[in-house]
């Protein structure tokens, strides 16, 4: 077992009822900084994670620097690290429209009829995300 997933299933051990029912939430907020109310947020409840929107997107470094402070927020008040989330989909869903591979939908993906190249596409995008500090993205699969 790692020292790290030592650390957190210590921590696991010692958290209240109400802080593991935060680590179930994922929370959506207003604005394109880590600051006023998602910051208020972060301080206050356990959550564990945030959702961005188009709301929250101007640019891909922006949405870096955004990720790196919301999770500087949670480290500074004791929480485990945030999972960060996208509705990054693909086809008309695609909330960072700038600086990254627009992908095409689900749709035209499966119709194309290509495990590699659904795979591809899902690989690409991936990498791209997770530069910019997102750790999930919601899509719905390609289905064949």
């Amino acid at each position: 077992m790692t020292e790290l997933l030592e650390q957190y299933q210590h921590k696991l051990a010692r958290m209240t009822l109400r802080e593991k029912i935060g680590q179930m939430l994922l929370c959506g907020f207003h604005g394109t900084e880590a600051a006023g109310d998602v910051e208020r947020l972060l301080r206050t409840y356990p959550i564990g994670g945030v959702i961005y929107f188009a709301r929250n997107i101007e640019s891909p470094e922006q949405v870096e620097r955004l990720s790196a402070g919301l999770q500087g927020i949670a480290a500074k008040s004791g929480q485990l690290p945030l999972w960060i989330s996208i509705d990054q989909e693909g086809g008309m869903v695609a909330r960072i429209t700038n600086g990254v591979t627009l992908m095409p939908g689900q749709m035209a993906i499966a119709a194309a009829g290509s495990n590699e190249k659904a795979y591809e596409a899902a690989y690409i995008s991936g990498l791209e995300l997770k530069i910019d500090g997102d750790q999930h993205e919601f899509c719905s699969g390609p289905r064949y």
